[in-house]
C-alpha cells in the first residue's frame, strides 16, 4: 500500500520524537532476502520483552528512518541505507544495558533477528560492541555484587568477634571444671 506524503511526514515526525527521547537506539534486521523473517507472534513477543524494559520496537522504510535521523542530533550518523535486510529500530528509554540485553537474548532465541548496531550517547556502535554491551551484567546484578562486597568485611568481623567470645567461654568452662 502506497503511503501519502502526509502519512510519511507523520511517520518521520514520530520517529524523530522517538530518536530525541531514546537513551539508546538499536538497529536490527528482522528479515533478509530469500530467508524467512520474524513471524507476527515473534514480533509481539519481542515488543512485550522490550516493553518490560522501557523500550519499544518500530519498523519503517530505510529512507524514512534516514530522513528522520537527518532532522535530529544524529544527522552525522546516517548510515541506515548501508544496512542490509529489513531494518527495525529498538528505542530504549530506560536502562541502556537492560534494553540491549533483552534484544540480544531475543536474537539468540530467534535467529532471523540480527543486531546491526546502535547509537549510544551520540556515538555509533557496531554489532560487536553492541553485543559486548548487552553481555555486561545488569544494574540489579551489579548492585547485588556491591552489597555482597560491602557486607563481606562486616561478616568477617562478626566471625572474629564471635570466635573471641567462644574462646572466652571455653576458657571459663575449663576453669569451672578444674575447680569442681
Amino acid at each position: 500500500m502506497a503511503r501519502t506524503k502526509v502519512q510519511k511526514q507523520q511517520i518521520v515526525s514520530a520517529l524523530r520524537d522517538k530518536f530525541s527521547k531514546a537513551k539508546i537506539v538499536l538497529f536490527t534486521s528482522f528479515a533478509r532476502e530469500n530467508e524467512p523473517g520474524l513471524g507476527v507472534n515473534q514480533i509481539q513477543k519481542l515488543k512485550q520483552d522490550l516493553y518490560d524494559n522501557q523500550a519499544e520496537y518500530s519498523v519503517a522504510r530505510k529512507r524514512i528512518i534516514d530522513v528522520a535521523m537527518r532532522a535530529t542530533d544524529y544527522k552525522d550518523l546516517t548510515l541506515v541505507n548501508d544496512l542490509t535486510g529489513s531494518v527495525g529500530l529498538v528505542f530504549g528509554y530506560g536502562d541502556v544495558i537492560a534494553t540491549s540485553k533483552a534484544t540480544y537474548l531475543f536474537s539468540k532465541k530467534n535467529e532471523p533477528l540480527k543486531l546491526l548496531g546502535a547509537i549510544l550517547d551520540g556515538e555509533l556502535l557496531d554489532a560487536e560492541r553492541l553485543i559486548a554491551l548487552a553481555q555486561l551484567p545488569g544494574r540489579e546484578d551489579l548492585l547485588a555484587k556491591l552489597v555482597g562486597l560491602l557486607s563481606s568485611p562486616m561478616s568477617g568481623l562478626v566471625g572474629v568477634l564471635q570466635g573471641n567470645i567462644r574462646n572466652l567461654v571455653s576458657v571459663l568452662d575449663q576453669i569451672r571444671e578444674q575447680k569442681a
